[in-house]
């Protein structure tokens, strides 16, 4: 009886090591798995709002999804950063990649490929994603003379992608500047500029108005003397053609008819 129990317990306990073997095997696998689908991190930091992205908003690399984002908070959360520095108003942004399209490169040319890649201009920028709001992560190349690398004072635990404002933040950057400078403005000299402005337009137009009528009237008198010349002409050339000998003497020579 006695080793029947001991048989039983052995089963038993040989099926619970089993089990637990075959746990610890698909851990393994499901573990390699995900390591097969080369996923890698990297960060980027953004010195203005992020309203609108979340933990696991996609990642896209020029239109394509390629990751999602993983960690959302302040920069000095993660780093020994003073909160009243510049840098302690960054905001913190950890995202994963998909590398299976990066396949021709291995992970000791990643970094310098990336380096390369950030110096031509490899931006992330936050953009909305629809109407209501949602933003995602998207990664693309920009010109990176008007799109400089945003300074840190620390080294990034990840690969660091620099960030560059998005067109919301630039949109309202200018609206704000545009505003501070009608702020010195002083529309009343403004108006006031305008009315005598109008005032000294209507003085001139009637000034104008007034030589143009004269003119008219002196137009309509010359070409009344020169009709009348003309008409003296016509009838000047009409009696000369009629006696020619009129242009020497004041009347027509006398014929002596005995002299015919």
């Amino acid at each position: 009886m006695r080793q029947h129990e001991e048989a039983r317990y052995f089963k038993i306990g040989l099926f619970v090591f089993i089990a637990i073997l075959l746990l610890i095997v698909l851990i393994v696998l499901f573990s390699s798995a995900k390591l097969f689908t080369g996923n890698m991190y990297a960060e980027t930091y953004f010195n203005e709002s992020v309203e609108g992205l979340t933990v696991g908003s996609p990642v896209k690399y020029r239109g394509i999804t390629v990751g999602k984002v993983k960690q959302i908070t302040f920069v000095t959360n993660v780093y020994d950063v003073a909160s009243n520095s510049n840098y302690g108003r960054y905001i913190y942004v950890l995202f994963s990649i998909n590398t299976d399209f990066l396949k021709n490169i291995n992970a000791e040319e990643l970094g310098p490929f990336l380096e390369n890649e950030i110096k031509a201009g490899l931006r992330a920028k936050l953009t909305l994603q629809d109407l209501t709001g949602n933003a995602y992560l998207a990664i693309n190349f920009m010109n990176p003379k008007q799109n400089p690398v945003l300074p840190i004072n620390w080294k990034p635990k990840y690969i660091y992608i620099p960030s560059t404002p998005s067109v919301l933040s630039l949109v309202a950057d200018n609206i704000e500047g545009i505003l501070n400078n009608l702020q010195g403005v002083d529309f009343q000299r403004f108006f006031d500029n305008v009315e005598l402005l109008a005032a000294t337009t209507n003085t001139t137009m009637q000034g104008v108005n007034s030589i143009l009528s004269r003119s008219q009237n002196s137009l309509v008198a010359t070409s009344q003397n020169m009709e009348t010349l003309t008409n003296t002409l016509q009838q000047l050339v009409t009696e000369l053609k009629a006696n020619p000998s009129s242009i020497l003497f004041d009347k027509p020579p006398v014929v002596d008819p005995s002299k015919l």
